[in-house]
């Protein structure tokens, strides 16, 4: 099947959403990406910063399968979370429920060295409180497969030294199937490219995946452990580098207002800028 071309997918309409951080979700969130005790799971009490993801990807009025349908793509083809922004007025509150808008923002068609042809498709989100105001906006791009259009073309590439160590390090891991399949019930994920080695293989990718919102949530633990809180967090913006596996063990590294996860012995899985006031 031929996918619609680019400009058809950014002329799409996302109808509204709603979703509710749960006190049960919101505890199982912590639980499955080891968040440090300084999160409360009370409701009226911050949210950890990662809901704003969940709050939009499982909040927006189409849910994922239905996503996927809309731009011409399936569950089987391998599609990752690829990177994005959250940009915050305050963080979100457990017990609250949101509405969700989305929108498409930019739909770009590359060519991958692992991956094949594909799109990186942009969407912009807002969470709205239910007296109007919007505490948290964020844009979330995804990376989907399109192989009816061009194979990977493998190129040789150059070993680079690791980086320098960051001023604070916290270990994570190994990453467990627990781990991934925890994190798909807290987001009623029903991707199957967390959970199926063939397909997740089949698709350019070391192993079943683990989940990007939950990589990004190691990098807030760090900050939220070297900082004592992240009521202030104001900004973040990240660019997934690499996917984390069953198995892999991790390391977050701080620098200022930098943040990266590596994956000991393969490389940088994710790199953050974040900005507090």
């Amino acid at each position: 099947m031929t996918p619609p071309a680019p400009e058809e997918i950014l002329a799409l309409t996302i109808p509204d959403g709603a979703y509710e951080i749960t006190e049960e979700r919101h505890a199982g969130l912590l639980r499955h990406v080891h968040a440090p005790e300084l999160f409360t799971t009370k409701d009226g009490g911050p949210a950890h910063p990662i809901f704003a993801h969940l709050s939009t990807n499982r909040g927006m009025g189409w849910d994922f399968p239905e996503l996927l349908e809309q731009v011409g793509a399936s569950p089987a083809d391998g599609v990752v979370f690829g990177g994005g922004t959250f940009t915050f007025s305050e963080l979100l509150t457990i017990g609250e429920r949101y509405t969700i808008r989305a929108r498409m923002q930019d739909v770009q068609r590359k060519q991958g060295r692992r991956i094949g042809t594909f799109d990186a498709i942009t969407l912009a989100l807002q969470v709205v409180a239910p007296d109007g105001a919007v505490p948290v906006r964020t844009t979330e791009t995804y990376i989907v497969p399109r192989r009816s259009l061009g194979a990977p073309s493998p190129t040789p590439t150059t070993p680079t030294d690791p980086p320098p160590p960051g001023r604070f390090r916290m270990p994570v891991g190994p990453i467990t199937r627990e781990d991934i399949v925890g994190i798909m019930a807290v987001m009623q994920d029903t991707n199957p490219v967390h959970v199926d080695a063939e397909l997740a293989r089949a698709a350019g990718y070391r192993g079943p995946v683990h989940q990007g919102p939950a990589n990004l949530a190691f990098v807030f633990n760090a900050l939220a452990t070297d900082r004592g809180t992240l009521a202030d967090l104001r900004h973040a913006a990240f660019t997934f580098r690499d996917t984390v596996t069953e198995g892999d063990r991790l390391e977050v590294h701080l620098d200022q207002n930098r943040g990266r996860l590596e994956i000991l012995g393969v490389g940088t899985a994710l790199t953050c800028e974040v900005n507090f006031g």
